[in-house]
Protein backbone atom coordinates (compact mmCIF):
# COMPACT_ATOMS: atom_id res chain seq x y z
CA UNK A 1 0.00 0.00 0.00
CA UNK A 2 1.49 3.35 -1.34
CA UNK A 3 2.26 5.88 1.84
CA UNK A 4 -0.07 8.82 2.19
CA UNK A 5 1.82 12.46 0.87
CA UNK A 6 1.51 15.00 2.25
CA UNK A 7 1.89 18.33 0.39
CA UNK A 8 4.13 21.51 1.99
CA UNK A 9 3.52 25.19 0.04
CA UNK A 10 5.69 27.93 0.84
CA UNK A 11 8.25 30.20 -0.50
CA UNK A 12 11.64 29.64 -1.71
CA UNK A 13 12.83 32.44 0.90
CA UNK A 14 11.15 30.09 4.09
CA UNK A 15 13.16 27.17 2.69
CA UNK A 16 15.16 26.26 5.57
CA UNK A 17 11.95 26.94 8.21
CA UNK A 18 10.37 24.24 6.03
CA UNK A 19 12.70 22.01 6.02
CA UNK A 20 13.56 22.16 9.58
CA UNK A 21 9.86 21.43 9.95
CA UNK A 22 9.69 18.29 7.16
CA UNK A 23 12.93 16.47 9.17
CA UNK A 24 11.41 17.30 12.38
CA UNK A 25 7.93 15.43 11.08
CA UNK A 26 9.63 12.65 9.42
CA UNK A 27 11.00 11.73 12.89
CA UNK A 28 7.87 12.23 14.36
CA UNK A 29 5.58 10.38 11.91
CA UNK A 30 8.09 7.38 11.52
CA UNK A 31 8.16 7.54 7.81
CA UNK A 32 4.42 6.43 7.82
CA UNK A 33 4.10 9.50 5.54
CA UNK A 34 5.47 10.92 2.14
CA UNK A 35 6.29 14.77 2.52
CA UNK A 36 6.32 16.70 -0.79
CA UNK A 37 8.41 20.07 -0.84
CA UNK A 38 6.86 22.05 -3.62
CA UNK A 39 10.55 24.12 -4.08
CA UNK A 40 13.05 21.08 -2.86
CA UNK A 41 15.14 19.34 -5.30
CA UNK A 42 14.49 16.02 -3.55
CA UNK A 43 10.99 16.02 -4.34
CA UNK A 44 11.50 17.70 -7.80
CA UNK A 45 14.34 15.50 -9.59
CA UNK A 46 16.60 17.18 -11.72
CA UNK A 47 15.37 18.25 -15.45
CA UNK A 48 12.24 17.23 -14.62
CA UNK A 49 9.32 19.72 -15.76
CA UNK A 50 8.70 21.61 -12.85
CA UNK A 51 4.97 22.64 -13.26
CA UNK A 52 3.56 18.87 -14.22
CA UNK A 53 5.73 17.58 -11.41
CA UNK A 54 3.94 19.89 -8.73
CA UNK A 55 0.64 19.36 -9.93
CA UNK A 56 1.37 15.46 -9.71
CA UNK A 57 2.57 16.02 -6.48
CA UNK A 58 -0.69 17.58 -5.56
CA UNK A 59 -2.64 15.31 -6.96
CA UNK A 60 -1.33 12.51 -4.93
CA UNK A 61 -1.68 14.66 -1.68
CA UNK A 62 -5.07 14.18 0.79
CA UNK A 63 -3.28 17.33 2.97
CA UNK A 64 -1.23 20.56 2.07
CA UNK A 65 0.20 22.38 4.66
CA UNK A 66 0.08 26.27 3.16
CA UNK A 67 3.19 27.89 5.09
CA UNK A 68 1.82 31.75 5.54
CA UNK A 69 4.72 34.23 6.28
CA UNK A 70 5.67 37.85 5.64
CA UNK A 71 7.38 36.38 2.53
CA UNK A 72 5.03 34.20 0.99
CA UNK A 73 1.39 36.28 1.51
CA UNK A 74 1.92 37.50 -2.25
CA UNK A 75 3.22 34.27 -3.70
CA UNK A 76 0.85 33.68 -6.39
CA UNK A 77 2.57 29.79 -7.14
CA UNK A 78 1.35 29.24 -3.11
CA UNK A 79 -2.17 30.35 -3.48
CA UNK A 80 -2.16 28.31 -6.87
CA UNK A 81 -1.36 25.20 -5.26
CA UNK A 82 -3.80 25.85 -2.30
CA UNK A 83 -6.67 26.53 -4.85
CA UNK A 84 -5.41 23.41 -6.71
CA UNK A 85 -5.06 21.22 -3.99
CA UNK A 86 -9.08 22.28 -2.78
CA UNK A 87 -10.46 21.66 -6.30
CA UNK A 88 -9.15 18.17 -5.47
CA UNK A 89 -10.98 17.95 -2.39
CA UNK A 90 -8.04 18.05 -0.63
CA UNK A 91 -7.78 19.30 3.20
CA UNK A 92 -5.83 22.44 3.08
CA UNK A 93 -4.51 23.92 6.36
CA UNK A 94 -2.87 27.69 6.15
CA UNK A 95 -0.04 27.51 9.23
CA UNK A 96 1.07 31.05 10.06
CA UNK A 97 4.31 32.35 11.26
CA UNK A 98 4.28 35.86 11.71
CA UNK A 99 0.75 36.93 10.24
CA UNK A 100 -2.17 36.41 11.78
CA UNK A 101 -4.33 33.46 10.06
CA UNK A 102 -7.85 35.81 10.58
CA UNK A 103 -6.06 38.63 9.04
CA UNK A 104 -6.01 36.36 5.72
CA UNK A 105 -7.56 37.33 1.99
CA UNK A 106 -9.23 34.79 0.25
CA UNK A 107 -8.52 31.90 -1.26
CA UNK A 108 -6.70 31.46 1.82
CA UNK A 109 -9.57 32.93 4.04
CA UNK A 110 -11.99 29.88 3.29
CA UNK A 111 -9.89 27.35 5.01
CA UNK A 112 -8.85 26.80 8.53
CA UNK A 113 -5.63 27.52 9.75
CA UNK A 114 -3.79 28.75 13.07
CA UNK A 115 -1.19 30.70 14.08
CA UNK A 116 2.12 29.69 15.40
CA UNK A 117 3.68 31.66 18.50
CA UNK A 118 4.87 28.16 20.42
CA UNK A 119 5.52 24.72 20.33
CA UNK A 120 2.23 24.01 21.22
CA UNK A 121 0.93 24.99 17.77
CA UNK A 122 3.96 22.97 16.05
CA UNK A 123 2.37 19.88 17.43
CA UNK A 124 -1.22 21.14 15.58
CA UNK A 125 0.66 19.82 12.51
CA UNK A 126 1.21 16.10 14.44
CA UNK A 127 -2.68 16.38 15.54
CA UNK A 128 -4.17 17.39 12.27
CA UNK A 129 -2.18 13.89 10.40
CA UNK A 130 -3.29 12.26 13.16
CA UNK A 131 -6.53 13.26 12.68
CA UNK A 132 -6.15 13.13 8.81
CA UNK A 133 -4.96 9.52 8.20
CA UNK A 134 -5.86 7.86 11.65
CA UNK A 135 -2.37 7.57 13.38
CA UNK A 136 -1.63 8.14 17.31
CA UNK A 137 1.78 9.50 16.70
CA UNK A 138 3.28 11.79 19.68
CA UNK A 139 2.91 15.43 19.71
CA UNK A 140 6.57 16.00 20.16
CA UNK A 141 7.49 19.46 18.71
CA UNK A 142 9.51 20.93 21.50
CA UNK A 143 10.35 24.50 22.91
CA UNK A 144 13.97 24.24 21.00
CA UNK A 145 12.03 23.52 17.68
CA UNK A 146 10.23 26.26 17.93
CA UNK A 147 13.61 28.17 19.12
CA UNK A 148 15.25 27.05 16.01
CA UNK A 149 12.46 27.88 13.59
CA UNK A 150 12.34 31.81 15.33
CA UNK A 151 16.65 31.11 13.85
CA UNK A 152 15.39 30.32 11.15
CA UNK A 153 13.29 33.19 9.78
CA UNK A 154 15.78 35.93 11.77
CA UNK A 155 18.48 34.74 9.91
CA UNK A 156 16.84 36.71 7.29
CA UNK A 157 14.75 39.42 8.88
CA UNK A 158 18.06 40.93 10.49
CA UNK A 159 19.64 41.19 6.77
CA UNK A 160 17.32 44.10 5.04
CA UNK A 161 19.21 46.26 3.05
CA UNK A 162 22.29 45.38 0.36
CA UNK A 163 24.77 47.20 2.41
CA UNK A 164 24.77 44.65 5.36
CA UNK A 165 25.90 41.68 2.44
CA UNK A 166 28.38 43.25 0.45
CA UNK A 167 31.73 45.04 1.09
CA UNK A 168 32.05 46.90 -2.68
CA UNK A 169 30.64 47.31 -5.68
CA UNK A 170 31.48 48.21 -9.11
CA UNK A 171 32.46 47.66 -13.07
CA UNK A 172 35.67 47.23 -14.90
CA UNK A 173 36.44 47.60 -18.75
CA UNK A 174 38.86 47.10 -21.51
CA UNK A 175 39.96 48.29 -24.43
CA UNK A 176 39.48 45.06 -27.27
CA UNK A 177 40.98 44.77 -30.83
CA UNK A 178 40.40 42.24 -33.22
CA UNK A 179 42.75 39.95 -35.14
CA UNK A 180 43.86 43.20 -36.84
CA UNK A 181 44.34 45.33 -34.37
CA UNK A 182 41.20 46.80 -34.54
CA UNK A 183 39.79 48.01 -32.03
CA UNK A 184 35.90 46.92 -31.20
CA UNK A 185 35.39 47.77 -27.91
CA UNK A 186 36.83 51.56 -27.36
CA UNK A 187 36.59 52.74 -23.32
CA UNK A 188 37.52 56.05 -24.92
CA UNK A 189 34.22 56.52 -26.70
CA UNK A 190 32.45 55.02 -23.66
CA UNK A 191 34.34 57.75 -21.17
CA UNK A 192 32.88 60.06 -23.51
CA UNK A 193 29.44 59.00 -23.62
CA UNK A 194 29.01 58.96 -19.91
CA UNK A 195 30.37 62.20 -19.43
CA UNK A 196 27.86 63.80 -22.37
CA UNK A 197 25.02 61.83 -20.16
CA UNK A 198 26.00 63.66 -16.93
CA UNK A 199 26.30 67.17 -18.73
CA UNK A 200 23.11 66.40 -20.79
CA UNK A 201 21.10 65.61 -17.57
CA UNK A 202 22.31 68.92 -15.73
CA UNK A 203 24.52 66.68 -13.00
CA UNK A 204 27.32 68.08 -11.26
CA UNK A 205 30.19 66.11 -10.66
CA UNK A 206 33.78 66.80 -9.50
CA UNK A 207 37.08 66.11 -11.99
CA UNK A 208 40.77 65.54 -11.89
CA UNK A 209 43.71 64.90 -14.15
CA UNK A 210 46.97 63.05 -13.36
CA UNK A 211 49.59 62.63 -16.05
CA UNK A 212 52.40 60.22 -16.62
CA UNK A 213 54.71 59.42 -19.64
CA UNK A 214 53.06 55.92 -19.64
CA UNK A 215 49.65 56.83 -18.30
CA UNK A 216 46.68 59.87 -18.85
CA UNK A 217 44.27 59.46 -16.25
CA UNK A 218 40.65 61.01 -15.35
CA UNK A 219 39.11 60.80 -12.57
CA UNK A 220 34.98 61.66 -12.17
CA UNK A 221 33.59 61.68 -8.70
CA UNK A 222 29.57 62.29 -8.67
CA UNK A 223 26.75 61.13 -5.81
CA UNK A 224 29.41 58.69 -4.36
CA UNK A 225 30.46 56.95 -7.73
CA UNK A 226 34.41 57.49 -8.65
CA UNK A 227 35.06 56.56 -12.51
CA UNK A 228 38.74 56.12 -13.30
CA UNK A 229 39.88 56.35 -17.15
CA UNK A 230 43.06 55.45 -17.97
CA UNK A 231 44.78 56.38 -21.48
CA UNK A 232 48.05 53.96 -21.68
CA UNK A 233 50.44 54.27 -24.07
CA UNK A 234 52.03 50.39 -23.37
CA UNK A 235 48.53 48.72 -22.06
CA UNK A 236 44.76 48.46 -22.94
CA UNK A 237 42.74 51.86 -22.06
CA UNK A 238 40.41 51.11 -19.22
CA UNK A 239 37.88 52.08 -16.99
CA UNK A 240 37.44 51.35 -13.49
CA UNK A 241 34.14 52.59 -11.48
CA UNK A 242 33.94 51.94 -7.65
CA UNK A 243 30.21 52.82 -5.75
CA UNK A 244 30.25 53.80 -2.10
CA UNK A 245 27.97 52.31 0.16
CA UNK A 246 26.84 55.15 1.36
CA UNK A 247 23.21 56.42 -0.12
CA UNK A 248 23.48 53.42 -2.33
CA UNK A 249 19.83 53.40 -3.15
CA UNK A 250 20.40 56.49 -5.02
CA UNK A 251 24.02 56.28 -6.61
CA UNK A 252 22.90 52.77 -7.58
CA UNK A 253 20.32 54.14 -10.61
CA UNK A 254 22.66 56.30 -11.84
CA UNK A 255 25.37 54.15 -11.96
CA UNK A 256 23.45 51.61 -13.92
CA UNK A 257 22.55 54.46 -16.09
CA UNK A 258 26.50 54.98 -16.96
CA UNK A 259 27.44 51.62 -17.38
CA UNK A 260 24.56 50.84 -19.77
CA UNK A 261 25.69 53.42 -22.31
CA UNK A 262 28.30 50.32 -23.38
CA UNK A 263 26.54 48.33 -25.67
CA UNK A 264 28.99 47.69 -27.91
CA UNK A 265 29.75 44.10 -26.55
CA UNK A 266 28.71 43.15 -23.74
CA UNK A 267 25.16 43.05 -21.68
CA UNK A 268 25.65 46.19 -18.44
CA UNK A 269 27.43 44.10 -15.56
CA UNK A 270 28.06 45.10 -11.76
CA UNK A 271 31.34 43.07 -9.47
CA UNK A 272 30.19 42.62 -5.74
CA UNK A 273 32.71 42.02 -3.40
CA UNK A 274 30.81 40.83 0.28
CA UNK A 275 31.79 42.23 3.24
CA UNK A 276 34.20 40.05 5.24
CA UNK A 277 31.29 38.96 7.23
CA UNK A 278 29.98 36.86 4.56
CA UNK A 279 31.78 34.01 2.46
CA UNK A 280 30.01 32.28 -0.78
CA UNK A 281 30.08 28.44 -1.39
CA UNK A 282 33.69 27.20 -2.29
CA UNK A 283 32.77 25.12 -4.94
CA UNK A 284 30.82 24.91 -8.52
CA UNK A 285 29.35 21.81 -7.83
CA UNK A 286 27.82 23.02 -4.36
CA UNK A 287 26.21 26.40 -6.40
CA UNK A 288 25.21 24.12 -8.83
CA UNK A 289 23.29 21.31 -6.48
CA UNK A 290 21.42 24.45 -4.56
CA UNK A 291 20.31 26.37 -7.35
CA UNK A 292 19.28 23.10 -9.31
CA UNK A 293 16.30 22.68 -6.56
CA UNK A 294 14.60 26.05 -7.32
CA UNK A 295 13.77 25.49 -11.15
CA UNK A 296 11.19 27.73 -10.69
CA UNK A 297 13.88 30.62 -9.62
CA UNK A 298 17.05 30.05 -11.45
CA UNK A 299 17.85 28.50 -14.73
CA UNK A 300 21.26 27.21 -15.56
CA UNK A 301 23.41 27.98 -18.54
CA UNK A 302 24.04 24.83 -20.52
CA UNK A 303 26.97 25.94 -22.29
CA UNK A 304 28.88 27.73 -19.39
CA UNK A 305 29.11 25.96 -16.01
CA UNK A 306 28.77 27.95 -13.46
CA UNK A 307 26.46 30.75 -14.84
CA UNK A 308 23.11 30.86 -14.09
CA UNK A 309 19.93 33.05 -14.83
CA UNK A 310 17.80 34.82 -11.74
CA UNK A 311 14.26 34.08 -13.73
CA UNK A 312 12.09 36.90 -11.61
CA UNK A 313 14.91 39.83 -11.59
CA UNK A 314 15.95 38.53 -15.59
CA UNK A 315 19.42 38.80 -14.05
CA UNK A 316 21.86 36.45 -15.81
CA UNK A 317 25.14 35.90 -12.75
CA UNK A 318 28.05 34.05 -11.74
CA UNK A 319 30.58 32.95 -9.17
CA UNK A 320 34.41 33.32 -9.49
CA UNK A 321 33.78 33.10 -12.96
CA UNK A 322 35.32 36.24 -14.42
CA UNK A 323 35.18 37.41 -17.88
CA UNK A 324 38.85 37.34 -19.87
CA UNK A 325 38.55 41.35 -19.68
CA UNK A 326 38.81 41.08 -15.73
CA UNK A 327 41.57 41.22 -14.47
CA UNK A 328 42.43 37.33 -13.16
CA UNK A 329 43.93 38.52 -9.72
CA UNK A 330 40.58 39.72 -8.60
CA UNK A 331 39.51 38.47 -5.60
CA UNK A 332 36.52 36.08 -5.81
CA UNK A 333 33.74 38.15 -7.07
CA UNK A 334 29.57 37.75 -7.80
CA UNK A 335 29.54 39.07 -11.30
CA UNK A 336 25.79 39.97 -12.06
CA UNK A 337 24.51 40.68 -15.77
CA UNK A 338 21.05 42.82 -16.37
CA UNK A 339 19.47 41.71 -18.83
CA UNK A 340 16.08 43.83 -18.39
CA UNK A 341 16.28 47.41 -18.80
CA UNK A 342 14.34 48.08 -15.56
CA UNK A 343 16.88 46.85 -12.95
CA UNK A 344 17.24 48.81 -9.70
CA UNK A 345 18.23 48.67 -6.35
CA UNK A 346 15.63 46.97 -4.50
CA UNK A 347 16.35 43.56 -7.40
CA UNK A 348 19.72 43.35 -6.86
CA UNK A 349 19.07 43.73 -3.04
CA UNK A 350 16.50 40.85 -3.27
CA UNK A 351 18.95 39.16 -5.55
CA UNK A 352 21.69 38.60 -3.03
CA UNK A 353 19.46 38.19 -0.20
CA UNK A 354 17.94 35.28 -1.96
CA UNK A 355 21.44 33.65 -2.73
CA UNK A 356 22.05 34.31 1.38
CA UNK A 357 18.67 32.65 1.73
CA UNK A 358 19.40 29.36 0.18
CA UNK A 359 22.83 29.35 1.22
CA UNK A 360 25.18 30.32 -1.96
CA UNK A 361 25.92 32.96 0.77
CA UNK A 362 26.08 32.16 4.16
CA UNK A 363 27.69 33.74 7.22
CA UNK A 364 31.36 33.75 7.81
CA UNK A 365 32.42 31.76 11.20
Amino acid sequence: MDKPTVFLSYSSKDHAMVSYLKNRMEKITQGALNYFQSGDGLSIPYGREWVNHIITGLKQSSLVFVFVTPNSITSNWMHFEAGFAYSRNAKVVPVCFGLDVNLLKAPLSIFQGFNVTSENELNKLVAIVNEQYGYDFKHCFSEHDYSEILNCQDSLQSVTELEDIIGSLGYYLQDEKNEHGRIILSVAEFYEKIKTYLRSNGTSYSTSCKNSPATKEETIVVYGIKIVYRKQVTARDDITITLSLYNLSKSLPLCLNMIKLQTAKYLPFLILNLNPGYKYLPLLEDINAILSEYPREYRIEENIIGQYVDLARNMRFSIDLLPKHLNRSTPRVLIVEFISETTGYSEIRDFVVALLSKGVISRSS
